[in-house]
């Protein structure tokens, strides 16, 4: 309990520090979902349950294979990094309506008794941001930023790329380090709009992350509403604490929520951090102080008292608002086998217990239930059979796989980069099986592959 107390008074020291930098006007915002969920507006969970729901409508009762006792549902919602399981869910598919219900982020389709509205924290960090001349970056896909800015009457731009040689004075730049939702596109979304898979977030985007750089070489960094599990971001943000500047970073009620929880243990990574217990909604009066300490103020400050005193939406409204999104999805022509998609997910999650254990029921169906996968799901069902016996070190069973792929993919039916793709992952992984069984005191080469097995050195 004393060393709980002693935290709770630092935090209440490290708030006072936030405030005289934010008067100051030496802080900038780096953001995340967190701060619109008082909007109602929908939360990355609610966005897979959707998802599932209308794609893996099984995946509710459907308790096998899960690492932890929960329906694989709960299990995609509740622990799984979103841009995984899309990434999968879109190679299984190579359909991108499978992201059709990030729709519902977007304001052209809201409803008269669905319409969330900015808070005081979408308010204050425009208005500040204004008056500082300070970028905001955020990781959201809402419009909520740009919604309050419209509200406000300030001057505003977007950015998804780094704005690296543009102008940006006298008006609210919100940088959107994911991407930006288009408006009026109809139901269309695609992964160019928005970071949604692992391969557009585990790229470096190195101008925005030179860009923030830049930003932190003269400001302290106040993070809201941010958890830190991307792989994108989070992890630079450690290698810039060396630059000694600070972090306010706001981590909520950590012995209450998990998030919060993950939220702490992540800040607490950062050796300039100043946790905040808490959350931004819970400053409203001294960040109206905030505001009020700049000049020209008075007039955005009585606006913005006035904007919040909109009631928001309900959860009711909220819920069948979701399930319209749902419903309006078209998947008529969507086929795929929910258990392969299980098994690259537990592949790719690391889960090899249980990939092993969905590798043995995929081989055991019978001769119908295995025919009814697509060549490309039996060719994904083989590629994870070698990365398991790879894993388990079993380097035989290894290398005969990668041999057995090599001979399917010259006889399949595959288009002819699809075989190119096969053939050169049964190509390395067969010379991986060899050099796994050389020890590694031993400089030895591999030695020439026969020609029965097609490779040529």
């Amino acid at each position: 309990m004393k060393n709980r107390n002693a935290f709770e008074d630092k935090s209440e020291k490290y708030k006072k520090e936030l405030f005289d930098c934010l008067r100051k006007k030496r802080c900038f915002f780096f953001t995340g979902s967190g701060i619109s969920i008082e909007s109602g507006i929908a939360k990355v969970e609610d966005v897979l349950k959707h998802t599932c729901n209308k794609f893996l409508a099984g995946f509710d009762n459907d308790y096998s294979f899960v690492p932890q006792k929960m329906s694989r549902k709960d299990y995609i919602c509740e622990g799984v990094q979103p841009e995984l399981f899309y990434s999968i869910l879109l190679e299984c598919t190579e359909k991108e309506r499978v992201l059709e219900m990030w729709n519902c982020l977007k304001r052209d389709h809201f409803t008269s008794s669905y319409c969330p509205q900015p808070n005081i924290i979408h308010y204050f960090i425009v208005a500040y941001s204004y008056f500082a001349n300070i970028p905001i970056f955020t990781m959201n896909y809402d419009k909520m930023f740009e919604d309050a800015c419209e509200k406000l009457n300030l001057p505003f731009c977007v950015c998804v790329n780094a704005p690296l040689n543009k102008s940006l004075q006298t008006q609210v730049v919100i940088c959107k380090l994911h991407g930006n939702l288009k408006e009026n596109s109809g139901n269309k979304v695609t992964q160019s709009d928005i970071g949604t898979t692992m391969s557009a977030i585990s790229k470096k985007n190195i101008d925005w992350l030179e860009y923030i750089k830049k930003i932190m070489q003269t400001h302290d960094m106040c993070i809201w509403g941010y958890s830190g599990r991307d792989i994108d971001y989070f992890p630079f943000l450690r290698e810039y604490a060396n630059m000694k500047k600070r972090f306010f970073w706001t981590i909520g009620d950590p012995k209450k929520s998990e998030v919060d929880k993950l939220t702490e243990v992540n800040a607490s990574s950062l050796p300039n951090v100043r946790k905040i217990i808490g959350y931004p909604s819970h400053m409203k009066n001294e960040l109206i102080k905030v505001l009020s300490s700049f000049y020209k103020s008075n007039d955005i400050v009585q606006n913005i008292l006035n904007l919040i005193m909109n009631n928001p939406v309900s959860t009711e409204a909220k819920e069948q608002f979701l399930k319209d999104i749902e419903l309006s999805i078209d998947a008529t022509d969507i086929y795929f086998d929910s258990d392969i998609f299980w098994m690259l997910l537990m592949k790719v999650t690391g889960q090899n217990k249980v990939l092993g254990n969905i590798i043995r029921a995929l081989l055991e169906r019978n001769k119908e239930e295995y025919n009814s996968l697509t060549d490309k799901e039996k060719f994904r069902l083989l590629d994870a059979r070698i990365f398991f016996a790879r894993e388990r070190a079993d380097f035989f069973t290894y290398r005969q796989i990668a041999k057995e792929l090599k001979k399917k993919t010259n006889k399949s039916g595959l288009p002819d980069e699809e075989k190119r793709k096969y053939s050169e992952i049964a190509k390395v992984q067969y010379v991986s099986s060899l050099q796994m069984c050389v020890p590694s005191a031993l400089t030895l080469k591999v030695p020439l592959l026969k020609k029965d097995t097609g490779y040529y050195f």
